[in-house]
This record gives C-alpha cells, sequence and structure tokens, in this order.
C-alpha cells in the first residue's frame, strides 16, 4: 500500500481523512483526544513539505445525514487547534468558523485552524457519506488534489470518504494508517500462543461477529462489561473458549453472583473480585493479548476497578499486547500505561474486523485505487 510519503504533495491541496470521532463527557466537553494527537505526524509531515492546504474531513457521532446542532465540528476544531499550538504547527490556538454558499451542509461550513489548515463540517451530515455517494464524493474532491486516508478506525466503514472518494483523486495512506497496519499485520498473520482475547463494551451487536471469529483464532476468550451481560442472558448452553465472570458489582456497589437469574433482574456494572482474579489466572498463560472493550461501565469511576486491575495486570505482562477502541484506550490512558503496551490501535471496530482477516472497505479501495490517478 502506498503512503503519503511516496505521493508528491508539494504546492498540493490535500483533503485528508482522519476519525476525530471524540468522546465527550457529562458536561458535553471532549474527554480524550488521542485520536487527533495520533495524526499530528501526518500534519506534521505534510506542512514540512510545502503543501498549500490541508483539508480535514472526519464524522463527529451518528446524526444520521440531517444537520445536528450538538454535533456540529467547532468544539473538534477548537480542541485540534489546541493540540496543533501545543506541538508548535500552528501559532493561535483558535478556530475561525466561516459559512459559505455551498450545497451541501459538510462544505458550507468550515473552520479555519492557522494559515494552511482547514476542517470542513461533519461528514455523517450528508446522507451521501455513509450512502457512498459518488455524487457527494464528486463535491468533496473540489476541496483537494490529493486524497489521504488516515482514518483507519473508520475504515470498517463502505462510505464516500473512504472508499468513493478514492476512484476521483490520486489516493494514498496516511502515517497513522501505515502504523496501524506495520503494528497489526504480525497478530494477523503470526499470533503466538496462547492467545488470549479481551472482549467487553456495550455493543453487543457489534461484538458477536468478532467474538464468533476470535474463536477460531484464540485460545480463550474473557467476557466481560454489557457485553458479557447481553450474551450470557441469551446463551442456551456453553460456548467453547468463552469465560464469563462468576461475579459482579451492581449498580449500588454490592458483590453479586453472576447468574442468569441476577444477570437478567440486577446487570452487574462491572466484573467483581472473584472474576478479577480468575481472568488473571487466564491472562497469565498469555504470549499474545488482544482486549477490546472495557470490562464495566467506565464513564462512572465507581465501576473502573475491575478494568484497571485489568490493565495493570496485562501491562505487566511479557506477551504482545494490543488494544483497540475508546473507552479501553482511556483506560489504559487514565492509568498512564500507554507505554507499557505493545500498540494502542486508535481502531476499535476496525481493528477487530483487520485481526479476524475480515476486508475493509478503505483499505481495499487504497489498495485497489491508491497513488493512481483516475482517467
Amino acid at each position: 500500500m502506498r503512503t503519503v510519503r511516496n505521493a508528491a504533495v508539494f504546492e498540493k491541496r490535500i483533503l485528508l481523512r482522519v476519525d476525530y470521532n471524540l468522546p465527550i463527557d457529562e458536561n458535553g466537553k471532549i474527554s480524550d483526544n488521542a485520536r487527533i494527537v495520533a495524526t499530528v505526524p501526518t500534519i506534521e509531515w505534510l506542512l514540512r513539505n510545502n503543501v498549500k492546504q490541508i483539508v480535514i474531513l472526519t464524522h463527529w457521532g451518528r446524526p444520521e445525514g440531517k444537520v445536528v446542532e450538538k454535533l456540529r465540528l467547532l468544539p473538534i476544531a477548537q480542541e485540534l487547534s489546541k493540540v496543533l499550538k501545543t506541538k508548535q504547527l500552528v501559532n493561535a490556538g483558535r478556530a475561525i468558523t466561516k459559512n459559505t454558499k455551498s450545497s451541501s451542509a459538510v462544505t458550507k461550513r468550515r473552520y479555519f485552524i492557522g494559515r494552511n489548515i482547514t476542517l470542513l463540517e461533519n461528514l455523517r451530515f450528508d446522507k451521501g457519506e455513509e450512502g457512498n455517494s459518488i455524487k457527494f464524493a464528486k463535491i468533496l474532491v473540489k476541496e483537494g488534489d490529493i486524497f489521504v486516508n488516515d482514518a483507519f478506525a473508520a475504515c470498517h466503514r463502505a462510505h464516500a470518504s473512504m472508499v468513493a472518494i478514492t476512484k476521483l483523486l490520486p489516493s494514498f495512506a496516511g502515517l497513522l494508517l501505515a502504523d496501524e497496519l506495520k503494528h497489526l499485520e504480525p497478530v494477523l498473520h503470526s499470533e503466538e500462543h496462547p492467545f488470549v482475547a479481551i472482549i467487553g463494551g456495550a455493543k453487543i451487536k457489534d461484538k458477536i461477529p468478532i467474538i464468533n471469529l476470535l474463536r477460531k483464532k484464540a485460545d480463550i476468550i474473557l467476557i466481560g462489561g454489557k457485553t458479557a451481560n447481553d450474551y450470557f442472558e441469551a446463551m442456551t448452553e456453553p460456548v467453547e473458549n468463552l469465560i464469563f465472570p462468576t461475579d459482579g458489582v451492581d449498580k449500588s456497589g454490592r458483590i453479586i453472583d453472576f447468574t442468569k437469574e441476577i444477570v437478567k433482574k440486577s446487570p452487574p456494572f462491572d466484573i467483581g473480585p472473584d472474576t478479577i482474579v480468575k481472568f488473571k489466572s487466564e491472562i497469565k498463560q498469555a504470549k499474545t493479548i488482544f482486549w477490546n472493550g472495557s470490562l464495566g461501565k467506565t464513564e462512572e469511576k465507581k465501576f473502573r476497578h475491575g478494568s484497571n486491575e485489568i490493565a495493570r495486570f496485562v501491562a505487566n505482562m511479557r506477551a504482545t499486547t494490543i488494544v483497540s477502541g475508546g473507552d479501553t484506550a482511556q483506560v489504559i490512558d487514565s492509568l498512564n500505561l500507554r507505554d507499557r503496551y505493545s500498540f494502542v490501535s486508535t481502531g476499535g471496530g476496525a481493528a477487530s474486523e483487520y485481526l479476524i482477516g475480515k476486508k475493509l472497505p478503505g483499505l481495499v479501495a487504497l489498495e485497489e485505487n491508491g497513488g493512481q490517478k483516475p482517467e
């Protein structure tokens, strides 16, 4: 796959697709800017190589093709400005908002950050984005000469800014995307065993396909979080290789048994002390560990204990340790453990799907059209 280092970017306008789908806290403030920080090397490289303009594309939330005021990108623009000022890539850490007469909500409003950087409005304000519309892609490519995909976390989506756009502009992988593949590729093809997967989080609909495919690769899968509650409640017979909690912490902070009756009546918000011991005993044998999804409702401090304990334990393992998913990465960062892991991916679902061997539309598009000038 050709990267931006192979592109002739001098005096070109670069359409840079990133994933700044950042989490917000109960006060509506951005709680983790790690995905912005992760794209700084690509932005810095482009500026150093004298591009004419960097036009940044990202989505935020799920507005479903409509303009949703609370999902406008001003907070993202402000956070990006602060990060770039800290990295000394722009002079002023503020964003200037301007409107145009464009027919698309995405190109109608834009945020100017420094002299050479522009952020367009939320891609998902236009229904053409999730519809992978070539018509919408044609609107986007008017803003640039070269397309750079640095949004590994969105590569599992067949959206216009990931796929259709590559048919219209010379397209390259960004430095972050290339780094993700560099670290994930060995796990995909030559993971050491025992291979232990830890799966948590809340979106069981997204987790079930991953769990089913991981069962073919991993020796053991430890299940926690709301995913464990929902899966266990629906399960009619034991599933080979899956290990569920034995106890949990309910919303009142009491230790409860993990049985179908109790989980249905009073679902746990965190794994309990017996489960922590059990999970550690399984993890300590591992040579490869893949963790996606926190093991409790970590947005509330009182339900972080289980995830924190496992995070510290995994950090001390002499194994290949890969973490993916925003909530899991937040746990790692809150404990200042990022440097103790082999790799912390910016991709949640994308990393999981890649590691189980699924073809990611965003990557396929780059491989098929990458670096080529469309006719």
